[in-house]
């Protein structure tokens, strides 16, 4: 008795400094059956009263184990026994799991998330209780570093994560009250208790990569190399949490002065300011524009050298592929981040629906008079001397030919927004205002050398750039 009130005790004052679980909230608990989940249903069974929360659980039966539908009925039992609602879910055609193209681990881990959310639904809970111990978490730890993780993946599990929704579901919250006890302190747990647990027998072979780690690396970390490398594991996962906490805080200050947020979602980078910070930060700041563009997963250190790559490239236009549809483009001295490739150059679009330049020309032409004496210094507006222009007056984007007067000359209007350093993903949807071939506005940025109005003009084109 003595040693399940310590457990409990230990588990209570980890939620409470977690801020894990709070008063009247609804608590899904994963329960597979087995060891560690059936001392997370104990504990926070017994818990619950005291600290005003509700449990239900949730069961998933993945149908890849003879004995998985006797799992399921052992849960459904406990749970009516005890008055716990519960919920089974089946996974009803295990065998993509083995057509799925990834490691049947894998594939395994997105139906099981896919069904606690569905539950998490129903039961319109607040929080989803997994039962991941100290162990587990040393496991992680040692799987990610061993491919190659970064500060993230070092990081392990997280006491508490947000995970996204499930279609339009609300996203889940997961906690993991277990996460600093040891399975021995578990096992011995339910034994003082007189309680039984489920075993799954996959756990016991070496077929997949975390059974390996935990029948054989820890152990011999363990045993020959030092007593409590799996504690010492999971603790130095805590402290690298702490760091990337405050090294995400500085890459989100600092990226607030680099990087510019786009009505899709994405961003734009201003590169001689990112070239400022140090080189580990350049890429933590990279990081968080992938993450705010909508990245999720999949990305290597090949991913991230390659951006960095793009980054401090002295071309004039380059553009790279990132996992979760995300593409990067640099020009010039800005880089762009966004779901999906910027526009094929070539194609037109109207002025008035342009996404990039967000921005539209109105014009009108009115007499010379007393109202339209002065010649506005309003950058967005402009007079052109109307009765100078040849050429029916319109608004559009621009078309292979346009030519601008820049003084000493025509200059292909291609040249100019060049050599102005207008990305090329925008050249497509400026506004222009044109004459024929001739442009006499490039709305916002230049206007022609051409067709000034003087102290002859009798008839002023007015135009102004609305945004």
């Amino acid at each position: 008795m003595q040693k399940r009130k310590q457990l409990e005790d230990r588990i209570r004052e980890f939620i409470v400094r977690q801020d894990m679980i709070r008063p009247g909230e609804r608590v899904l608990i994963g329960l597979s059956g087995g060891a560690d989940s059936r001392c997370l249903f104990e504990v926070l069974t017994a818990l619950a009263e005291e600290m005003t929360f509700s449990v239900s659980v949730v069961h998933v039966d993945h149908g890849l184990r003879a004995a998985s539908g006797a799992d399921a009925e052992a849960v459904s039992a406990l749970c009516a026994a005890r008055g716990v609602p519960c919920d089974v879910r089946v996974i009803e055609n295990p065998e993509r799991m083995l057509a799925a193209g990834v490691s049947v681990e894998e594939e395994a881990r997105r139906l099981r998330y896919e069904a606690f959310a569905k539950a998490f639904h129903g039961f319109r809970a607040d929080r989803l209780a997994l039962a991941h111990n100290r162990d587990d978490q040393a496991e992680t730890v040692l799987m990610k570093l061993f491919r190659g993780a970064g500060l993230k993946g070092l990081s392990g599990m997280q006491p508490v994560t947000i995970l996204p929704g499930l279609g339009d579901g609300k996203p889940m919250c997961v906690i993991r009250p277990l996460l600093s006890v040891p399975r021995p302190d578990i096992e011995a747990y339910l034994t003082s208790c007189g309680i039984t647990w489920r075993t799954d027998e996959s756990n016991e072979g070496d077929l997949y990569a975390r059974n390996r780690v935990r029948h054989h690396i820890l152990p011999y970390a363990e045993e020959k190399l030092y007593r409590g490398a799996g504690a010492h594991t999971a603790q130095a996962a805590d402290r690298i949490r702490e760091a990337l906490a405050f090294i995400e805080g500085e890459a989100k200050t600092r990226g607030e002065r680099i990087c510019r947020s786009l009505p899709d979602g994405g961003c734009r980078i201003d590169l001689p300011l990112l070239w400022d910070e140090p080189p580990f930060m350049q890429k933590e700041i990279l990081l968080a524009q992938l993450r705010t563009a909508g990245l999720r997963s999949g990305l290597t250190e090949r991913h991230m050298e390659a951006l960095c790559a793009l980054a401090a490239s002295g071309s004039g236009s380059q553009t790279l592929d990132l996992p979760g549809g995300i593409c990067a483009e640099r020009v010039y001295n800005t880089l762009t981040v966004r779901t999906g490739r910027p526009e094929t150059a070539g194609v037109t679009h109207p002025a008035k629906e342009s996404s990039s330049a967000n921005a539209r020309i109105d014009w009108r032409v009115v007499p010379r008079g007393a109202e339209h004496a002065e010649i506005p210094v309003d950058p967005f507006t402009k007079w052109f001397d109307f009765d100078t222009i040849k050429q029916s007056v319109c608004i559009r984007t621009r078309r292979p030919g346009d030519w601008i007067d820049v003084g000493c000359g025509r200059k292909r209007l291609k040249k100019e927004l060049i050599d102005r350093r207008i990305p090329s993903g925008e050249r497509d949807v400026l506004p222009l205002l044109a004459a024929g071939d001739e442009i006499l506005w490039i709305g916002g940025i230049r206007r022609c050398d051409s067709h000034r109005v003087t102290a002859d003009t009798s008839r002023v084109l007015e135009a102004h750039l609305v945004r």
